[in-house]
């Protein structure tokens, strides 16, 4: 009969961190996806997030109504689209934009985001400029 023998043994006060850093991880994990499930954005969490959105923005600017290419270039997405997790993160990426452009005492938009959620009713999400 064949036995196998430890080669290298593990020294106890190792083998206690490794116990503690592997107890850690997983319980930020845990952590993270409870936090996910009551969350609208979900960044670096297992949490499966199954929707689809498909928006259209309309941005004016001083009575100016962007186009889809100056919408590209002021957002870095294009002014109609498909978002495959939350909706949120196109909101988001506009509020961010916004706040910056705001700090540099640009003028202020008028920005409307019309969007569906896993094909249901057509919602309109209204830019904050405060």
């Amino acid at each position: 009969m064949v036995t196998l023998e430890l080669i290298y043994e593990i020294p106890p006060m190792l083998n206690r961190v490794l116990k503690v850093f592997v107890l850690l991880f997983f319980t930020a994990q845990v952590m993270g996806i409870i936090y996910a499930r009551f969350s609208d954005v979900k960044f670096f969490c297992w949490t499966p997030y199954d929707q689809i959105s498909f928006y259209h923005i309309e941005v004016y600017l001083k009575d100016h109504q962007l186009t889809d290419e100056e919408i590209m270039s002021r957002y870095g997405i294009a002014s109609k689209g498909r978002e495959n997790r939350s909706i949120h993160n196109v909101f988001r990426l506009v509020n961010t934009v916004e706040k910056k452009r705001k700090q540099q005492n640009e003028w202020q938009p008028s920005i409307k985001i019309y969007y569906s959620v896993n094909g249901k009713a057509l919602n309109t999400w209204v830019y904050d400029a405060e």
